[in-house]
């Protein structure tokens, strides 16, 4: 399928990649026509196009990041990894209409062949075929046609804040910014009964408001205030929607100047929030955000899983006010053709974003998909796209990889791009544009979006698992079933039932699973290892590790998902205890100053040893992530965050060894030469298992504050 997508550099291309395929919750849509919102998509695009110096120095964290990464890695792994990054196609659009042509499991209310109209930035793109929650889709009235309802997401962002804004029939509000949704929002509240004063810079916008449902209009603060004045009989604006975009703190303080006193001000658009609070003060004027289309927006649980708020208690969500906004289409009640700057179709999308930055400033312009006009097209979406033809394996090991994450692109990509034992065939990913680029930038011969295209591959021997948690074991047992060796990241599974599940599935097939344990592989570790070789007393682990803070809604904090820190992080800390001692865990207990991010963890082994966790994402960043520190036999072994090894004597002799890395490479080395017939020592699918079980407990531990058994 063809879709629109922006690179690093602020550059516009259209690409065929794989069409997506719908996941649970999600509808499979054939777009008919999307809308392109010429401020918002303007400014994604003058962003992108700022140049990675710029950004950096806009964002201190980026620039430190960097220069943590040339320390640590050297300018050309850096270099490369920018060179990725800059190169990495990011999906735009949020605004579509189209026909329904698959369904997930859970969707409610939709079926094939619906006609929808589609939001969302992070689902309804500029491409021929999209995968949206099914909240985010809303059924179109059969009298509007899809060139109107591709605007029913942005109309619905207008119609949030007009309802912000408590505007009642007769009062008179000012709508700063006459943009599509200052526009949309003119004419929403001349529908609702309020006389309209637009004020834009531009003379076009301001006539094209005066047709759109502004009483008048004026391209002058001081033209505004006189306006402002004579429809008001001096009192002042009830209200001031500030639908403008811009750094400054003018706009947002213009409209407090202009509002009645206990008047109220809206903020719709992106801008500078400097207040003049000695004016909000005298005039004790209400300020108001207006967040997107409304309640539901950036809430997981209702957009991505599908849970509705009661109507009794939340009358307008966003997909309720995008139904509303369809109907006021349907009755003729926006004038939609007024908007429309331009039409363009897809393939021709590069030209339409050059004359957004153009001049004219279109307001709107629609991207035109030509087979999709009529409904459901009659081919099938095409999932797996080639890249380069595919070569010989020349005695190396076809791989391939599920789930091109930060992750796997920091560490499993760049590895397997350079190794001689590998040669990486195909990549699958969610999206389409994420697999074809990762298959680009690390050689792959093609990607898809459909991981069955791997595991039916006659050349792919071997299959990296690097996907969101919750599908770690499914994608396994599926790799496994399929005759796949596996290499499956920590953790294994997220619960006990899954990850026999695989045990079981990896001993009956006799295939390779190995899990992603690297920390076992260091060279620090088996340094520390075979200090303490011939110690046969039990020993004490202290494992302190400070990890860093995950954003607010960051996926590995989602338990259904990630499984939290314990879960998605922890069992590394666990297999490297075991590992270390060559005991099983058998009892837990753990306790907790704010919840499972900062917890100590104390496991005891059949042997008598002791493992104490203690993690924490509270601490400073200056300091080192890992330390670990090992008594017993009178002897001891201190693991400096994987960089080196403090050895002490049992007649306190000590010595420094310079050991760095974190195992990986030494892991992959040892997953070929498993897959080569030599022996496998692991991390098994058993230790895999062994890992989550502390965790599980550790967790338990955790809620019944007490100790809990590890079951196996």
């Amino acid at each position: 399928m063809k879709q629109v997508l922006l690179d690093g550099r602020g550059q516009v291309q259209v690409v065929e990649v794989p069409a997506p395929k719908p996941e649970r919750g999600q509808v499979l849509v054939s777009t008919a026509y999307s809308l392109i919102s010429s401020g918002t998509e303007l400014a994604t695009l003058q962003h992108q196009s700022s140049g990675l110096l710029k950004r950096a120095m806009e964002k201190p964290g980026l620039a430190k990041d960097l220069a943590k990464r040339v320390v640590m890695e050297g300018p050309l792994a850096t270099k490369d990894a920018v060179e990725e990054r800059l190169s990495r196609w990011n999906p735009i659009g949020y605004s579509l209409a189209g026909t329904v042509m698959d369904v997930g499991e859970g969707v409610e209310g939709l079926r094939v062949t619906d006609r929808v109209a589609c939001s969302g930035a992070g689902h309804a793109h500029h491409a021929e075929v999209v995968a949206v929650p099914f909240r985010l889709a809303v059924p179109i009235p059969e009298r509007v046609a899809f060139r109107e309802a591709a605007f029913a997401p942005v109309a619905a962002i207008a119609m949030q804040a007009v309802r912000r804004s408590n505007a009642a029939i007769g009062e008179t509000v000012v709508v700063i910014g006459l943009g599509l949704v200052g526009l949309l929002a003119c004419q929403l509240l001349r529908k609702a009964g309020c006389r309209v004063i637009g004020y834009d810079l531009d003379p076009a916008r301001c006539e094209l408001g005066v047709g759109l449902g502004c009483e008048a209009t004026a391209e002058e603060e001081a033209r505004l205030d006189e306006l402002v004045k004579q429809h008001t009989s001096g009192f002042g604006a009830d209200a001031v929607l500030i639908c403008a975009a811009s750094v400054s703190n003018a706009p947002v303080n213009l409209g407090v100047a202009l509002a009645r006193e206990r008047g109220r001000a809206v903020v719709v658009g992106n801008v500078g929030m400097e207040l003049d609070r000695e004016a909000m003060y005298r005039k004790e004027i209400d300020l108001v955000m207006s967040r997107s289309l409304g309640p539901g927006r950036y809430d997981r649980r209702y957009e991505v899983e599908g849970h509705d708020y009661p109507a009794a208690y939340v009358r307008w969500t966003e997909a309720r006010n995008m139904e509303a906004c369809l109907g006021l289409m349907e009755k003729g009640g926006l004038d939609i053709a007024s908007l429309v700057s331009f039409e363009a179709t897809v393939e021709n999308a590069v030209e339409a974003y050059a004359k957004l930055s153009g001049d004219g400033k279109p307001v709107a312009v629609l991207l035109r998909y030509e087979k999709n006009l009529s409904g459901t097209p009659s081919t099938p979406p095409v999932r797996k796209v080639p890249v380069k033809a595919p070569g010989p394996l020349a005695g190396r090991i076809g791989a391939g990889l599920i789930g091109p994450g930060n992750f796997a692109r920091a560490v499993h990509l760049p590895a397997l791009k350079s190794s001689r034992e590998f040669v990486l065939i195909g990549v699958a990913a969610r999206q389409g544009h994420a697999a074809d680029h990762t298959a680009r930038h690390y050689g792959a011969s093609y990607g898809t979006t459909d991981p069955s295209e791997l595991f039916g591959d006659q050349k792919v021997q071997a299959v990296w698992i690097t996907s969101t948690h919750e599908s770690h074991a499914r994608l396994t047992l599926q790799a496994l079933r399929a005759g796949k060796n596996v290499f499956v990241e920590k953790p294994l599974a997220l619960t006990l039932e899954d990850c026999h599940q695989v045990v079981g599935a990896a001993h009956q097939s006799g295939h390779v699973v190995m899990v992603g344990f690297n920390r076992r592989f260091a060279p620090a570790s088996r340094v520390a290892s075979r200090h303490f070789a011939g110690v046969a007393s039990p020993k004490q682990i202290l494992y302190r590790v400070r990890a860093d803070a995950s954003p607010s809604g960051h996926w590995l904090d989602d338990p259904a998902r990630g499984g939290g820190r314990l879960l998605g992080e922890g069992v590394h800390f666990f297999d490297w205890m075991a590992w270390f001692l060559k005991e099983e865990p058998v009892r837990v207990t753990a306790t907790s100053s704010s919840g499972e991010d900062n917890s100590t963890v104390v496991v005891e082994f059949s042997g008598g040893s002791v493992g104490t966790l203690a993690y924490t994402t509270a601490g400073s960043e200056a300091l080192p992530k890992e330390r670990i520190e090992v008594f017993g036999g009178g002897k001891s072994a201190v693991v400096d965050n994987f960089g080196r090894v403090l050895l002490g004597g049992e007649r306190g002799a000590h010595k420094v060894v310079q050991a760095k890395g974190k195992g990986y490479v030494e892991q992959m080395t040892a997953f070929a030469a498993a897959l080569r017939g030599k022996p496998f020592e692991g991390p098994t699918a058993q230790d895999g298992l062994r890992a989550t079980a502390c965790a599980l407990a550790a967790l338990a531990a955790l809620r019944e504050r007490g100790p809990q058994q590890v079951v196996l």
